[in-house]
């Protein structure tokens, strides 16, 4: 469970990193033409985000289903820490 929520905050930091070095990049280049081509980079580093992200989501749901029930008395703290990354993922 704490690894797999883990993977979702991780998941979330990466889709934010995308969007930070867009911005960092479209900032240093004033001209039009540059700021198209970090446009159309940032499209192509979210949607390979996105597939990541739908996948550790997917698997993410699924370690819930199965173990969360079981260890919800022994791991309170990583279905909370799950549910917190989950829902942000």
């Amino acid at each position: 469970l704490a690894f797999m929520a883990a993977a979702c905050h991780i998941a979330v930091i990466a889709g934010l990193l995308c969007v930070m070095r867009f911005a960092w990049r479209s900032q240093a280049s004033s001209q039009l033409l540059h700021l198209e081509q970090h446009l159309t980079v940032l499209r192509s580093d979210l949607k390979s985000w996105r597939a990541i992200s739908c996948k550790v989501l997917l698997a993410s749901g699924v370690m819930y289903l199965v173990v969360g029930a079981p260890c919800a008395g022994f791991a309170k703290l990583a279905l909370v820490f799950l549910a917190a990354g989950f829902l942000t993922l």
